[in-house]
């Protein structure tokens, strides 16, 4: 019964939610703009993480999984983008990162019962390498 709840509160959630992670990837991009090179580091693991968390909840309330899909296809861009700017420790990473996303997006489109745990893990993993780049700093 709490599940068919949670299930029922996602999907009548789900257009405030997205638009909410929208608004505060607009709101990085406007910053990035005007960010120094360790910030704008900062802000594309926040656009990685909020990619992520859009994903995780198109993968909560999409039957098809297309949707979530693409979000992950959003999020492999953007650490495909930052290799070139990557060191030799960053680069391995971020090649790992992308391999991930890749599963995970596998996984969503067979409609696999361990997406979600991929997708979580993936947001768990995500957060730990922006909290490793600032302790490294």
């Amino acid at each position: 019964m709490l599940q068919a709840r949670t299930e029922l509160w996602l999907e009548r959630n789900k257009a405030a939610a997205l638009h909410s992670l929208d608004e505060a990837r607009a709101n990085l991009d406007e910053a990035m703009r005007s960010a120094d090179q360790v910030t704008r580091a900062r802000i594309v693991g926040l656009k990685l993480q909020v990619d992520l968390l859009k994903a995780n909840l198109a993968a909560k309330t999409d039957a098809t999984g297309k949707q979530a899909a693409t979000y992950l296809d959003e999020s492999n861009a953007w650490y495909d983008s930052l290799k070139p700017q990557a060191s030799q420790r960053w680069d391995k990473e971020l090649t790992d990162m992308s391999t991930r996303i890749d599963g995970a997006k596998q996984a969503v489109e067979r409609k696999d019962k361990q997406a979600r745990a991929k997708l979580a893990e993936l947001l768990e993993r995500a957060a730990a390498m922006l909290k490793d780049e600032e302790s490294a700093k």
